[in-house]
């Protein structure tokens, strides 16, 4: 962060790295989305203090453990999240016919809570443009022929409580 933000005349922000469930370690390749993400975050508002939720994986139970940390705290203003996943794949047609949906209104109780108390949710709306999805019968081994990708919606940015932004194909 200093390389960066020193080759751009700025100050580097005050970083506040914040375990969640141990957090993970550093991994150069896997950290590099998130030093970009902290790149643009203190570029576009330089004096800020940002907290960096270092979660173990992009498991459920990790995510809802963050952001229910974040809002439990009420000390952030922003929440920036850059990953996502299709709403589909929570549904039955993905999971053996178990609907998990359930999951989708606990991270929805969540970030309604959090508006209430002022906190802005934006995420990523996706890396697929537009078509964050795949035929059930995509997840074959190997995959059926007719398997394909499909228009969908990718999850937090699909919730009515996160502004969903960027996206790139």
């Amino acid at each position: 962060m200093a390389l960066y933000f020193g080759h751009e005349k700025l100050s580097v922000p005050h970083i506040v790295r914040i375990p969640v469930n141990g957090g993970a370690p550093f991994d150069p390749d896997l950290s590099f989305e998130v030093s970009l993400d902290i790149q643009q975050s203190g570029g576009t508002a330089p004096k800020a203090k940002i907290q960096l939720y270092n979660v173990p994986d992009l498991s459920d139970d990790s995510l809802l453990t963050a952001y229910s940390q974040i809002v439990q705290t009420n000390a952030a203003d922003i929440v920036s999240s850059s990953f996502g996943g299709a709403e589909l794949f929570y549904t039955a047609a993905y999971n053996g016919g178990t609907d998990f949906t359930d999951i989708l209104r606990m991270y929805e109780t969540i970030f309604k809570q959090g508006n209430a108390q002022g906190i802005t949710f934006v995420a990523s709306s996706g890396d697929s443009g537009g078509l964050g999805a795949v035929t059930p019968d995509y997840l074959n081994s190997p995959p059926s022929p007719a398997a394909h990708f499909i228009p969908g919606v990718e999850h937090p940015a699909v919730s009515p409580h996160v502004t969903g932004v960027g996206g790139t194909n």
